[in-house]
């Protein structure tokens, strides 16, 4: 039996570039129509006369432009989780994702909500999980992608007595009002910080920090970005903030009480409290700042620094 061969068909309107959407969108190119299915089947057939190879020489190029277009403007496809685990103590929550944001509110009962948006969700796996009173929220990257990579957005209401422990590879952070510290790190984003109580330690690669309303101990780092702290550091506290590219500035209350070590390889170092020195220059200051109760060290490579 003869194959049928699919013809081409003329098409009135103008010539237009369009992308691909699924394996049956039409190509048009100098006034010809084809599927991307006819495309393929007929090629080899098509090439066996000159004005075939003309045509599928136009054609061919189009349709891997439209197929990449395809897997490179797509997040598809894309999930919504939303689950609810009920508590009864102190809970930690540990949060490990990627290529995403991470935002931790507290709620109003003893319960944890957990919302999470899974961009290209079949290229990674997803858990929630509820050990006692332990919550562990996983996304991971299974595979290989071609065009945008998947990722996991997740939003989470919990206890404010609740522990933090938050780690993305590729997005912001953002923590409000709770009381037993935070644990936070981030290859890649701004990390926000609001109302906590106890000890907080951030690290991110490339991104700013931003602490306010804050008291307990803090240890700050950042590899590029600048650093905002505003709150109060308690006593026999040992706290650290260091950014190799950005200011730092911190806003302390009216009875600060720390000794300073402050220096920056490019920039100035100030302190608008009265300060007993030891030491001091242009980029650097060391001395002590009421009664002394806490320690803060502050550094940056290209910034200058200010307590105030």
């Amino acid at each position: 039996m003869a194959t049928r061969q699919p013809v081409l068909r003329r098409n009135s309107r103008s010539s237009k570039l369009l992308t691909a959407k699924n394996l049956d969108s039409r190509l048009r190119f100098a006034g010809l129509e084809i599927s991307r299915n006819e495309a393929v089947m007929t090629g080899i057939s098509t090439l066996r006369s000159s004005t075939g190879r003309a045509v599928l020489l136009a054609v061919l190029p189009l349709l891997l432009f439209a197929t990449a277009c395809d897997e490179l403007g797509s997040n598809e496809p894309i999930e919504e989780r939303d689950q609810t685990f009920q508590v009864s103590g102190p809970v930690t929550l540990d949060v490990e994702t990627f290529n995403g944001r991470i935002t931790v509110t507290p709620s109003d009962s003893n319960s944890v909500r957990v919302q999470a948006t899974l961009k290209r969700a079949d290229r990674l796996e997803y858990s929630a999980e509820q050990f006692g009173d332990d919550i562990q929220v996983k996304a991971n990257r299974v595979g290989t992608t071609i065009g945008r990579s998947p990722s996991a957005e997740v939003e989470i209401s919990a206890p404010s007595t609740s522990e933090l422990i938050l780690r993305t590879s590729n997005g912001a952070v953002e923590v409000r009002n709770f009381e037993a510290g935070a644990n936070i790190r981030t290859s890649n984003g701004r990390v926000t910080v609001e109302g906590l109580q106890g000890e907080l330690e951030v690290e991110t690669s490339n991104g700013a920090i931003e602490v306010t309303d804050f008291t307990g101990s803090a240890d700050l780092k950042t590899s590029n970005g600048s650093i905002r702290f505003t709150g109060q550091l308690v006593s026999g506290s040992e706290n650290d903030m260091q950014t190799s590219n950005g200011s730092v500035t911190i806003d302390l209350d009216d009875n600060a009480s720390i000794v300073f070590d402050g220096s920056t390889s490019n920039g100035s170092v100030s302190s608008d409290f009265p300060i007993l020195v030891t030491s001091s220059g242009r980029s650097h200051l060391e001395g002590t700042i009421g009664e002394g109760d806490a320690e803060l060290t502050a550094r940056s490579s290209n910034g200058s620094i200010t307590v105030r």
